[in-house]
């Protein structure tokens, strides 16, 4: 019984590429949308209204300005090494980071 498993593992693991630590995946996916969200709410809310809302934007535009640009990236080499495969939420990440670093190119 044990060969025939090892036979089937080894035949499943030929056919799908294997998933690299899903939490990376998930967490740059989220930091994604996050950097989404922040540059969507500061463009169409006067982030200087309140006091606070200032304050928050003052201390994450840098960080944010740097997740633009480092998280495509990022996203980019890990999808590489799961040799491009389209089931990849690195692949999702990357198509995320691509729209907001052309919406936020299209809107400067």
């Amino acid at each position: 019984m044990v060969p025939f498993a090892n036979r089937f593992m080894d035949n499943l693991s030929a056919i799908s590429p294997k998933r690299s630590r899903p939490s990376l995946c998930l967490a740059l996916l989220l930091s994604n949308f996050i950097t989404l969200a922040f540059w969507t709410i500061t463009y169409f809310t006067n982030v200087y209204y309140w006091a606070v809302g200032g304050t928050i934007f003052e201390i994450l535009w840098l960080p944010m300005l740097i997740a633009v640009f480092a998280l495509p990236v990022i996203a980019f080499i890990s999808w590489m090494k799961e040799k491009f495969s389209l089931r990849s939420l690195f692949l999702y990440s990357l198509l995320v980071s691509g729209a907001v670093g052309v919406w936020l190119w299209w809107l400067g």
